[in-house]
């Protein structure tokens, strides 16, 4: 057995409760629940953490967990189960982020405008 399987329902066990602590600190949980922050959570741990470490202690996996932003991360779960009002958090609150830094790149305010969607869009539908 490799030593990541070797572990796997522990890491399950400490994924479900650093997920539970997540959205305990998010000021907005866009009504998620555990069950759906758990898969993005647990691929974080597996490629940041576990693939250098693969006996990384129960207080490193933890840590790691506690370190993620926990509105960034219900957002890009939010918008990828679908959301429409996690869409609309994300475009009012990126919008100005992605304008300012495509006005140097192509020229004017409107041009950067014009791409803002499409690049939201794009980044984000490819997330998943």
């Amino acid at each position: 057995m490799s030593p990541l399987s070797e572990t796997s329902e522990q890491v399950d066990i400490l994924v479900a409760a650093g997920a539970a602590r997540l959205l305990a600190r998010a000021s907005d949980t866009h009504a998620l629940d555990v069950s759906q922050l758990k898969p993005r959570i647990r691929s974080a741990v597996e490629k940041y953490l576990l693939k250098d470490d693969p006996h990384a202690a129960p207080d490193a996996i933890s840590e790691f967990i506690d370190g993620l932003q926990a509105d960034d991360l219900c957002l890009i779960v939010a918008c990828e189960h679908g959301a429409e009002s996690a869409w609309s958090d994300l475009v009012a609150r990126f919008t100005t982020t992605v304008r300012s830094k495509g006005i140097p790149w192509l020229g004017s305010f409107t041009s950067s405008s014009s791409v803002v969607l499409w690049s939201l869009f794009s980044t984000f539908s490819s997330a998943g």
